[in-house]
Order: structure tokens, then C-alpha cells, then sequence
């Protein structure tokens, strides 16, 4: 299968299940092996209609100062950069019980700061200048999350 889709340059989609549930699969090859990737039912993918999207006017100041943040934190991807902090967690706590040692207390949520984001651009883009093409610290880069969990449960 994954030289013949290698020749004609195709990919097969295909059904797999996965925890009781049946999912929709890409399989592709890449290099020796054949991958696949999880895809979403018609019925799964949400319409963008209705969303309300920020329409804010960017600067041209701006959109410099973001695309030099950008090019300043580009690098090559490195996937051993990264790791499942979540899986990590759940271990730790699998094994305190385990051992019948008191659980890790939860982290206690904090208010939100509010924060200038003109200025913390600013902040990034020099920050990021200071180091050398190429030069990382050997950590994964931070990034940020937003939970959309109120806004899974209002569509539910």
C-alpha cells in the first residue's frame, strides 16, 4: 500500500476506530512507513457562520512589529523540543496514589491581568532581537492557550 501510494503520489482515505468511536483516516507514506492522520465527519466541522470576529484595523506599525516577532522566533522544528506536559501530570498523580502518598494540590486559578498588547508586542520583538538567528535556549517556545469550553458547553 505505501509504495503503491507512493508511485501515484496519493493518498488513501479510509475508516479506523479509536476508543469506540469510528473516525475518518488519511494514510499517506512518508519515508519508510505509512502514516495516518484523524480527520473530521462533514458533520463535525462547525460553520464559521455566525462567529463573531474582530474587525480591528492593524497598523501598518503593527503587522511590521508581528511579522518581525515572527521571523525573529522562527527555527527549525524540532519535535524533542516538545512534550506532553498533561500526560506528565496524570503520571505524577497516578503514582502518588499509587504509593499512598497525598496528592499534588491542584494549582489555584489566578484573575486575569490585563495587559497592553501593543507593549507586550514591543517587549517581544526586542526580546527576540537580543538573541542570534538560530540561537534557542533548548526550550520549547511558550505559547499561549485560550479555553472555548463555555463556549463548547453554550453549543452543546
Amino acid at each position: 500500500m505505501r509504495q503503491a501510494l507512493a508511485q501515484t503520489g496519493r493518498a488513501a482515505v479510509a475508516k479506523v476506530a479509536i476508543r469506540d468511536k469510528e473516525n475518518l483516516c488519511l494514510l499517506r507514506p512518508y519515508q519508510d512507513v505509512l502514516t495516518m492522520e484523524t480527520m473530521l465527519y462533514a458533520n463535525e466541522i462547525r460553520s464559521t457562520q455566525g462567529i463573531a470576529v474582530d474587525r480591528a484595523e492593524v497598523s501598518p506599525k503593527e503587522l511590521q512589529m508581528a511579522i518581525s516577532l515572527i521571523a525573529n522566533l522562527s527555527d527549525r522544528f524540532d519535535p524533542q523540543r516538545y512534550h506532553d506536559e498533561y500526560q506528565a501530570a496524570l503520571k505524577q498523580v497516578i503514582d502518588a496514589k499509587l504509593e499512598g502518598a497525598p496528592l499534588p494540590a491542584p494549582q489555584a486559578e489566578q484573575g486575569e491581568k490585563v495587559v497592553d498588547l501593543m507593549e507586550a508586542l514591543r517587549a517581544s520583538v526586542e526580546a527576540t532581537r537580543k538573541k542570534s538567528p538560530g540561537q534557542t535556549d533548548g526550550k520549547a517556545p511558550a505559547t499561549r492557550t485560550r479555553t472555548i469550553s463555555s463556549r463548547r458547553r453554550k453549543s452543546a
